[in-house]
């Protein structure tokens, strides 16, 4: 990863209408890290890794929330699951992919077929 300090960590779960901003991580001013989450349930990962830490496979001990910025690249890291989403949404991060369904029908260059073709 680059040298660019995430600030703000978004965290999106899979529910029946798409992915759904359920927690978000923030790195203060002090360098610690707050949780938030955005239902009242709140977000079982989220919290896990708040109060666990995240493992990271160099090290055989987890990133902890006690790590400040480290926490947050470790929250971005590539992790092989479906159902939850990370996003760096700190005021600098890049935009994300765009990640589209694919749609049924005709598309955009697709021809009609000619009328009177068949004659």
């Amino acid at each position: 990863m680059s040298g660019k300090v995430p600030t703000v960590v978004a965290v999106y779960e899979l529910v029946a209408t798409g992915y759904e901003r359920v927690a978000e991580f923030r790195l203060t001013a002090a360098g610690t890290i707050t949780l938030t989450s955005a239902r009242p349930e709140g977000c079982p990962t989220a919290q896990e890794w708040y109060t666990d830490g995240i493992p990271v496979p160099e090290s055989r001990e987890p990133v902890t929330v006690a790590d400040g910025p480290a926490f947050l690249r470790a929250a971005l890291r590539p992790r092989r699951t479906s159902y939850c989403r990370v996003v760096d949404e700190s005021p600098d991060a890049a935009p994300p992919p765009v990640h589209r369904e694919p749609r049924s029908g005709p598309r955009r260059g697709d021809r009609e077929p000619r009328r009177g073709a068949d004659r």
